[in-house]
């Protein structure tokens, strides 16, 4: 499902239950964060949750591009969904996704 950009923030702040993957994009990265953040707080409250927050850098990814796999097949220890963001992909990490 495509959401135009003039949607993004009622998108963004009661996505569907159902959603499993989301890719923010844009010109302005103050905003793609910004959407990004309400996102993920739909999932988890506190973004600094280590065991329900993963972040992944373009740089890791080209490292290890199994790692986006792993840590989105991972089971928090605490309970509850988690989120996996990553951070700086560009078109080299196509494949990946």
């Amino acid at each position: 499902m495509k959401v135009e950009a003039w949607k993004g923030d009622a998108f963004a702040a009661n996505p569907p239950k159902q959603l499993i993957a989301v890719l923010v994009f844009g010109p302005d990265q103050g905003l793609v964060r910004e959407r990004g953040d309400a996102l993920a707080r739909s999932v988890v409250a506190n973004l600094s949750d280590a065991f329900r927050v993963a972040e992944i850098g373009g740089d890791d990814l080209e490292r290890d591009p199994a790692r986006l796999f792993d840590e989105a097949a991972a089971i928090s220890m605490i309970g509850g969904r988690r989120v996996v963001r990553v951070k700086d992909a560009s078109n080299a990490h196509t494949e990946v996704f």
